[in-house]
């Protein structure tokens, strides 16, 4: 069974001479059992170490003899083979066996695993990008249809407007029923320009762009407590993050989702929103009063919340969520101030 596994074993008698040396020991050191085997182990170990590797080995192995049944791990040891460097763990425990000490030495090569995770690595840095990507030609084009909305359609309906106007200012007074579905007809009119900008702000606000994220804030936290009834409470600094920027988006949509999920969920009788900065780093906080919740990502605008979480993290930030029953939510991010350097 010894010689099945996987990791390298070398087992040592009192005398520190080797008595195993299994197959993963001989592909790992290069050496066949029967050259290994009769050799003292700290003689292996010294031609396969690095000097200060060596060493505290060296150590663990002295302390190892004197204790009968003792377990130590290493781990950030470096196996020179070929000119080459394996990183290895090793384990190092003791026991009797018929009167007698044996020691043995477990290595397990890391390279496989370290190569993994270097993969892993990249494969996040990757998707990462694209996730960013994504949301950068999201909010380009959520830029583009509103400022389309906003200046196209909002022009073909004022200019509709205006022609009805005119039209019902030339009807003769005895024609009163046709003047009041005019009239109608401008309130209809005057509904969908109304609905056309609330779209467009919802889209993409043009003041985020033009003025930054503690205008945009304002505005929708004034929208927001028209159409639910609940105050919001901002504390916002003079000091913006970029308009426009990487930041300033993130934080508006971090903004927008959380109050959301309170106008949906939270019962809440009121909302603070503060933006602060601390160093180095930009913090939202947006804490309501109202039932909170057990933190389960099954439930309660899990989506909403792993999408703000994402882009949170594009921006190697960072998102939390500290709710329980009966003591209402808040939602922090906090994002690294020189993002805020970097447009989207």
């Amino acid at each position: 069974m010894v010689q099945s596994v996987r990791d390298a074993i070398i087992t040592a008698d009192a005398s520190r001479r080797i008595v195993l040396f299994n197959h993963a020991a001989e592909r790992l050191f290069g050496i066949k059992a029967d050259d290994a085997t009769g050799r003292q182990i700290e003689e292996l170990l010294r031609s396969s170490l690095r000097e200060q590797h060596h060493a505290d080995l060296h150590r663990h192995l002295e302390e190892s003899w004197r204790s009968p049944t003792s377990f130590a791990l290493l781990t950030n040891i470096e196996l020179v083979r070929d000119g080459r460097e394996l990183p290895v763990e090793i384990s190092l425990s003791t026991s009797a066996y018929h009167g007698d000490i044996l020691l043995t030495a477990v290595f397990r090569d890391l390279s496989e695993s370290q190569r993994a995770e270097r993969e892993l690595l990249e494969t996040n840095r990757q998707l990462q990008e694209l996730s960013a990507a994504q949301n950068n030609v999201r909010e380009q084009e959520r830029t583009r249809i509103a400022r389309e909305l906003h200046d196209e359609l909002g022009q073909l309906l004022t200019g509709i407007r205006m022609e009805v106007s005119w039209l019902g200012g030339r009807l003769p007074p005895e024609q009163s029923a046709i003047a009041d579905k005019v009239f109608s007809i401008k309130g209809q009119i005057d509904q969908t320009i109304a609905s056309m900008r609330r779209i467009s702000s919802e889209l993409r606000p043009l003041v985020l762009d033009d003025l930054g994220f503690s205008a945009a804030a304002s505005w929708y936290a004034n929208q927001f407590s028209e159409r639910t009834g609940l105050p919001v409470h901002l504390d916002l600094p003079a000091e913006n993050p970029m308009q426009g920027g990487a930041v300033a988006t993130t934080l508006f949509r971090v903004l927008q989702e959380s109050l959301t999920n309170v106008a949906r969920h939270a019962n809440a009788s009121s909302v603070k929103v503060r933006l602060s900065r601390n160093g180095k780093e930009w913090t939202l906080r947006v804490a309501d009063d109202g039932d909170g919740f057990m933190h389960d990502p099954g439930k309660r605008g899990s989506l909403g919340l792993v999408g703000m979480r994402e882009r949170v993290q594009i921006l190697g930030g960072r998102l939390s969520v500290d709710s329980a029953p009966g003591r209402g939510t808040a939602i922090e991010a906090v994002i690294p101030l020189e993002k805020s350097l970097e447009k989207t």
